[in-house]
């Protein structure tokens, strides 16, 4: 058995986890908070493209501008995927 040195501390990385949802009538939410497109722009604009990861969530009901709206803003900011 090998008993390896382990480190004092551990790098730690602050990952976010964001849901963004367009509903059905193209209404956003951020979270579980609704909102407005500047305000999700606003939001995404604090987030780091490195780091956090964000989930978008369209219904099947919404007019597919809502998801290109975001998309489009997003990738401006560094978002790829």
């Amino acid at each position: 058995k090998v008993n390896l040195p382990s480190a004092s501390t551990q790098a730690k990385e602050d990952k976010k986890s964001i849901i963004i949802a367009i509903d059905s009538n193209g209404s956003y939410y951020y979270g579980k908070e609704s909102i407005d497109l500047e305000a999700l722009k606003e939001k995404i604009s604090k987030l780091n493209p490195k780091k956090d990861i964000i989930s978008l969530q369209t219904d099947k009901k919404a007019d597919f501008h809502y998801f290109v709206d975001v998309i489009d803003f997003m990738k401006t900011k560094g978002f790829e995927n």
